[in-house]
């Protein structure tokens, strides 16, 4: 297992640390553990000055891996998982791209990320009213593969909004999701959208918590179970059927320049304005 986290403890936020996830069981207790001499900061390695490296997905393709970088425009980046290796750390802490908190010495994960597919040059939301070209989905979860539709899906998160903090100035607000596809292989290209939607709060379910965030995308037969976490708070689990999601999908692969309206219906106002879904 790979994870990736941000490092607010040392005031970063602009890119995310990726580590080897280590489990085991002793007794029937589950211990799960990171090991800090594979822990790797994500960054592009040519270009230092490149866009934010956090919110990002793995895909597998054949024998490669790749980083989905960004939803849209579509970037992803082909990366070696043996950089990893706990053993490796002495020799790439030598590196001109080794990060430094304080003290703490961070080797790199370099991601080279290429934009992909003709959509990069057009956004499926250029005709909604309201629509800045700044806000789009960044990515959640690693997209899981549909083997039946031959194609990934994934859930991506929008902020439209920003709230004050006393640590880091302002944080993202108001947030929304929307389910996404990627097809199956390099080039790999943004397919679908889902209507822009919210999780319904459990204190009012005619609306949304600010911030809400969904983690973790799974498949569970005809099923997806979908955790995502309130206000950095609380954590739900929910589960909904496949077929759903997948029939509320628009697609936007090949009508190049086309103003889907469907997408536009939550850009014109915040929660509650936004489409609802209703959790249990």
């Amino acid at each position: 297992l790979i994870v990736s986290f941000v490092p607010y403890f040392f005031y970063d936020i602009s890119h995310a640390l990726v580590a080897k996830l280590h489990a085991s069981s002793v007794d029937g207790n589950l211990k799960v553990w990171v090991d800090r001499r594979e822990v790797r900061r994500a960054e592009s390695c040519k270009h230092p000055q490149d866009y934010k490296k956090k919110n990002f997905g793995f895909l597998r393709s054949g024998l490669d891996t790749f980083v989905l970088d960004k939803i849209f425009p579509t970037a992803v980046s082909l990366v070696n998982l043996s950089v990893l290796d706990g053993a490796l750390e002495s020799e790439m802490l030598r590196s001109n791209h080794t990060h430094s908190y304080g003290t703490t010495h961070v080797a790199p994960f370099c991601m080279e990320s290429v934009l992909t597919g003709s959509e990069s040059n057009y956004s499926p939301w250029h005709g909604c009213r309201g629509q800045s070209k700044e806000i789009f989905p960044h990515n959640g979860p690693s997209p899981i593969w549909i083997d039946e539709k031959h194609f990934f899906l994934g859930i991506g998160h929008l902020a439209r909004g920003r709230r004050r903090s006393h640590l880091l100035r302002s944080l993202p607000d108001h947030y929304t999701h929307q389910f996404f596809t990627i097809s199956a292989s390099p080039p790999f290209r943004l397919l679908a959208l889902s209507p822009e939607f919210c999780f319904s709060s459990a204190q009012d379910p005619s609306d949304c918590e600010s911030i809400q965030y969904a983690s973790t995308l799974l498949r569970d037969g005809d099923d997806l179970l979908v955790a995502y976490g309130i206000e950095d708070c609380d954590s739900y689990i929910q589960r909904f059927h496949l077929s759903d999601i997948l029939d509320s999908m628009i697609n936007v692969s090949d009508e190049i320049g086309v103003f889907h309206t469907q997408l536009c219906d939550a850009v014109l106002c915040f929660a509650p304005c936004f489409f609802v879904l209703h959790v249990a």
